[in-house]
């Protein structure tokens, strides 16, 4: 499981058993962390767990921030330059901050005319907004597991929904912002799983995931970087049989997340 300060995020459990074969289970999660918090993987279950690594298998644990933009790493760093007269060291009119890899161009070439920021602040142009962290993570509640209908699947367990972009009444993101983003579907299934990441109604990435006849618990997950306008709605949709065996238990996940890329 992925483990935060001592409490669960998000667990799995994949198994070959009886019949073992090599495969892989991935989990993921976006996660609001606060200074000195920790996150780590935790084992959990029996004594022995089938988990390796060789030179053609590799098991990997690995993380990243949802930063901030250029504009406010500039506003923050301006601001480290104030003087103890309240100036500030850097002149706005000579200040144009290009990063196109920290901040999309509309706000990274953002520049104003005014010799003097309001109040002295030095903080770069008032009329430019920092780039806000756009990312969600909501996970499957155990009584909708084994959902028996076509159509959306709602995930009403919402751990991180920064910019308010998904809505747990739906199961869609709506995005507040145009921009590239990357979504992740891991499912948790104990026979047959068909999904599909769908933007708009149209299908971006779809998954027929079975271990059919001899049930086994697996994760299976799909994932997408999608090209978003501002309103585009984006959903996991179940298809193919009445029945699919996606389901959710205290110790096994089923989750649907996102996030803005830069």
């Amino acid at each position: 499981m992925i483990n935060k300060n001592g409490q669960n995020v998000f667990s799995a459990y994949h198994t070959t058993l009886d019949d073992k074969k090599s495969q892989v289970a991935s989990i993921g999660s976006v996660i609001q962390l606060s200074e000195s918090d920790k996150v780590w993987v935790e084992l959990w279950g029996p004594p022995r767990n089938d988990i390796f690594a060789t030179e053609a298998n590799d098991t990997v644990f690995l993380g990243f921030r949802l930063g901030k933009t250029g504009i406010a790493q500039y506003q923050e760093a301006v601001a480290q330059h104030k003087r103890k007269d309240g100036e500030t060291s850097c002149k706005r009119t000579h200040v144009v901050f290009r990063s196109p890899c920290l901040a999309p161009p509309e706000e990274a070439q953002e520049t104003t005319d005014d010799p003097k920021p309001t109040g002295n602040r030095g903080d770069g142009p008032d009329h430019v907004k920092p780039g806000r962290t756009i990312a969600f993570t909501a996970k499957l509640e155990i009584s909708n597991s084994y959902p028996t209908h076509k159509g959306p699947l709602r995930f009403t367990n919402v751990l991180v929904n920064e910019g308010q972009g998904y809505s747990p009444l739906t199961g869609a993101f709506t995005c507040p912002r145009a921009g590239f983003y990357h979504f992740t579907v891991h499912a948790s299934t104990y026979g047959r799983a068909q999904f599909m990441i769908n933007k708009n109604g149209q299908n971006v990435v779809s998954a027929y995931h079975t271990t059919l006849d001899d049930k086994k618990s697996q994760v299976a997950s799909i994932g997408s970087v999608i090209q978003l306008s501002e309103s585009d709605k984006v959903w996991v949709e179940l298809w193919g049989p009445p029945r699919n065996d996606i389901f959710a238990t205290p110790d096994n996940d089923t989750v649907f997340l996102g996030f803005r890329l830069g």
